[in-house]
């Protein structure tokens, strides 16, 4: 695709149902927003298609709120099928989307530990 817009930030907006069960942001932020924190770094690419590795960080959790982050900031995920333009999403053979940490609430209420 093309460089992304940003290299880091906040992606925040209403998420709001789309076509075909697709989701978008909008600039409305009336109820709740989706709020994602991101950083990039452009990854060394053979092909003229520019690769950028994304670390995410959703502040909340909604229904497909990472992918529209980043198609927002014109950085789709390779192979998103659902997201990317579909010569894009063809390049892959699958989604690349990996956590690399994961953590929950605590019982009690109480935000995790780091």
């Amino acid at each position: 695709d093309r460089k992304p817009l940003r290299r880091q930030g906040r992606v925040r907006g209403e998420m709001v149902k789309a076509r075909r069960g697709s989701w978008m942001l909008t600039r409305s932020v009336d109820g709740s927003p989706a709020v994602t924190h991101f950083f990039s770094e452009p990854l060394p690419s053979p092909g003229p298609a520019a690769l950028h590795a994304f670390l995410l960080r959703p502040l909340t959790g909604q229904t497909h709120q990472l992918r529209v982050a980043l198609k927002s900031l014109a950085a789709p995920i390779l192979g998103d099928e659902r997201y990317a333009h579909a010569p894009t999403a063809r390049l892959s053979d699958r989604a690349y989307l990996h956590a690399a940490a994961i953590r929950l609430p605590r019982r009690d209420g109480c935000a995790p530990e780091p």
